[in-house]
């Protein structure tokens, strides 16, 4: 992607902003359920994308270490290319286990790498995003906040709770 510093106006002033150019080659993944409010807003930013999902839960009865066994039920991911930028996404990355299973699942599956590779989430453990990067190394890294620690369950603190829920149950009056 062509990328080109441009200033933009805010509704309260100017900003510097980036203005991305050749959309066609990119490719979003969510991880299902809980990423579905980060796809839709990738996708009304970058609507040439081409959209794939996965579903995938952690066997929380299987933890080792901070770690845990992820299953993955369903995946629905273009074919990728050589030209194109893979974007997977998921808001909660608490021990990079579901991101790394996922990018080793579509990774295998292709016989072209993607030029790029991003992981892009709303907040991480360094733990899970040093496990990414040393599993899949050049893949670049996007989150808005890092968090401290996991507690016993494996859950980010203090994070945000469970985002899938966060994003689709409303609270009952």
């Amino acid at each position: 992607m062509r990328r080109k510093r441009v200033e933009v106006q805010t509704p309260l002033a100017k900003a510097k902003g980036v203005a991305i150019s050749e959309r066609s080659h990119l490719v979003i993944v969510g991880i299902l359920r809980a990423a579905v409010p980060l796809v839709e807003g990738l996708s009304s930013a970058f609507p040439e994308a081409r959209l794939g999902f996965l579903s995938a839960r952690r066997k929380e009865s299987e933890q080792r270490r901070g770690r845990f066994d992820v299953e993955i039920s369903y995946l629905n991911v273009p074919t990728l290319s050589e030209s194109d930028t893979l974007i997977i996404t998921d808001p909660m990355i608490a021990t990079g286990s579901t991101i790394c299973k996922a990018l080793d699942l579509i990774l295998s599956r292709n016989a072209k790498r993607p030029r790029r590779v991003i992981v892009a989430g709303i907040v991480a453990t360094m733990n899970a995003l040093r496990r990414i990067a040393s599993r899949h190394p050049g893949t670049e890294i996007y989150v808005a906040a890092t968090d401290p620690r996991l507690d016993r369950r494996g859950y980010i603190v203090p994070g945000l709770g469970d985002a899938g829920d966060r994003a689709f149950i409303l609270p009952v009056a």
